[in-house]
Formats: C-alpha cells, sequence, structure tokens
C-alpha cells in the first residue's frame, strides 16, 4: 500500500491545478489518515470529510454533488474556469 501512496503523492505534487478530495469518516475501503496526509502535505489540496456515507455512497450524496457544484462555481469565479462538467 505503501507503493501506491507513493505513487499518488508523485502525481498530486506534479498536478498544478486545484485538487479537492472528499473522503467519508467510515470508509472501510481507502483510509481517511491518507487523505488527510495528502492535503496536509500539497498546499493545493483541499479536504472535505463526510459521516456515515461509506466507500460507495458518498458519490451519490446530494451533499457531495452540492459542495463539488459550489466549489465548481467558485472555480470558475476565481480562476475564470469555462469548462463545464
Amino acid at each position: 500500500m505503501e507503493l501506491i501512496n507513493r505513487n499518488i503523492n508523485i502525481h498530486i505534487a506534479n498536478y498544478l491545478g486545484k485538487i479537492h478530495i472528499i473522503h467519508d469518516e467510515v470508509d472501510q475501503i481507502s483510509q481517511l489518515k491518507d487523505s488527510k496526509a495528502v492535503a496536509d502535505e500539497h498546499s493545493h489540496v483541499m479536504l472535505t470529510t463526510t459521516k456515515n456515507l461509506g466507500h460507495g455512497r458518498i458519490i451519490s450524496s446530494e451533499d457531495t454533488w452540492l459542495a463539488f457544484k459550489r466549489m465548481m462555481e467558485k472555480a470558475r469565479r476565481d480562476d475564470h474556469v469555462t469548462q463545464t462538467f
């Protein structure tokens, strides 16, 4: 697992854009401490935690999508992003 984390850190360090990680506190597949470490190490990474959504339900959560929408709206205002998803 450490090799995977090291490779992820290399990719994140080389990526120049902003990164937003949304991670659930009770995720049983991926550990929250790993996401916290990445966010602490890289100033362009923001971490948002959720509660009781686990690993799979987080993507279908209305709160997750609202947070993503707010983040994209802010990025468009701040960075003049024109690409939509």
